[in-house]
């Protein structure tokens, strides 16, 4: 992991107290309410000096380890609350989660007990020791999408090699096909390098198209593997990773809640499983062995959680599992810049929506043409992609979704 400069204890808690403003002022989702809750009651219970001196300990001893951002260590605190309520839940069978935690004192309570749990367990060790490892299938629209766009290009049921692939709830539910449709997303009216977009309307003509072309479609998956640093079964793993793919309100949606257990049970001969670090090339090989030539790879919000050399790393590794017409797609708050090491830079302060809104990227790059080096295709509200900037300076992406109703196979950005 790499390593952020550590703070003194003012710089910390102003980190945390910006974080939480954020929160309150641009919330993931801003029809959940419980986000606000949690964000008031951050900023209430900072105030204490208990909770101020645990928060400087935590982040001191994540940023000595770690490339961390304060915005991502509140993430990671709502992560824990979730958890925790996850497993009073499975002890209790007590599912009043979130339902009566209504108020900001109710969070209040949650959030001290989080970071302060008792005399018994004086620390939190998922504050100190974990990192959010969240499995939400809805981002796994996203190689159905390109794979969709390229139909000269990638084969008809591909080969996806799924790094940082979790309980590998994305490639199951690419190779259930049909049985779990993936939502409609809508593509928003704004200019794609544009900071902030200009509104909030959406284009009807290419909503229509994007999910008509390529959502919607029918789609299947040839032999695809995931591969991930923690084995896919571990003591509190499936309440962790279910803590870490839901937004609070989220889970009052007992549909999503009941599709991710499904998801964890399923079993299907087109997924495999191995555990290695995708940044340890001997380890890779041990898991993959003689498997090669995918269609796709596919980096889903892990790559921010790693230093600039080990990102560069994984990024080679990964170029050695692939054919040469095949891609190596990424979702994360990275930025195109080819001075990087890897050619994508992560900014400081990742996933701070206030200051990078639809912060969350798509970029490809194409093996046929490597030197052009990667290419961003779509922007995200956040990384439920439900709700998107498409880049119309990519010719693949402007041929999608125009009239036309074949992309062209070249990657070549206009």
């Amino acid at each position: 992991m790499g390593k952020t400069m550590i703070a003194n204890r003012k710089e910390i808690l102003l980190g945390y107290q910006g974080a939480f403003e954020n929160k309150l002022l641009s919330p993931d989702d801003p029809n959940d309410p419980y986000f606000r809750l949690y964000a008031e009651a951050g900023l209430d219970v900072l105030t204490r000096p208990d909770i101020q001196d645990e928060l400087v300990n935590i982040a001191r001893y994540r940023m000595a380890q770690n490339r961390e951002s304060f915005p991502y260590l509140v993430n990671l605190t709502l992560r824990s609350i979730n958890y925790d309520q996850l497993v009073r839940q499975d002890q209790d069978g007590d599912d009043s989660y979130p339902e009566e935690a209504d108020t900001v004192d109710a969070w209040r309570t949650m959030l001290t007990d989080t970071i302060i749990p008792g005399d018994y367990y004086p620390q939190n060790m998922n504050l100190y020791n974990r990192s959010v490892q969240s499995n939400v299938d809805a981002r796994y629209v996203i190689p159905k999408i390109w794979a969709l766009m390229n139909p000269d290009r990638v084969a008809r049921n591909p080969r996806i090699l799924d790094l940082g692939s979790s309980r590998n709830h994305g490639l199951k539910r690419l190779a259930l096909g049909n049985q779990y449709p993936f939502h409609q997303i809508d593509v928003l009216v704004s200019p794609y390098r544009r900071k902030r977009p200009l509104s909030d309307e959406i284009d009807e003509d290419k909503t229509a198209r994007l999910n008509e072309r390529f959502v919607q479609q029918t789609f299947g998956i040839g032999k695809s593997i995931g591969v991930d640093v923690m084995p896919i079964h571990y003591k509190g793993g499936n309440l962790w990773v279910k803590a870490c793919s839901f937004y609070p309100g989220e889970f009052r949606n007992k549909d999503a809640v009941a599709r991710f257990d499904a998801f964890d049970a399923a079993e299907t001969s087109k997924v495999d499983f191995a555990q290695a670090s995708c940044t340890d090339e001997l380890e890779m090989r041990s898991a993959l062995k003689s498997r090669r030539g995918f269609d796709m790879a596919f980096c889903s919000n892990m790559l921010y959680q790693m230093s600039e050399p080990e990102v560069a790393e994984a990024i080679r590794i990964a170029k050695n599992y692939l054919s040469p017409d095949g891609f190596l797609v990424t979702l994360d708050s990275a930025d195109v810049d080819r001075r990087s090491l890897s050619g994508l830079k992560f900014p400081e302060q990742f996933y701070d929506n206030v200051h990078r809104p639809f912060g969350y990227k798509t970029s490809v790059l194409d093996m046929r043409s490597q030197e052009q080096g990667f290419q961003e295709i779509f922007r995200w509200k956040n990384g439920r992609c439900n709700l998107m900037i498409p880049n119309l300076g990519h010719a693949v992406v402007n041929a999608a979704l125009s009239d036309a109703q074949r992309a062209p196979s070249s990657l070549a950005a206009v």
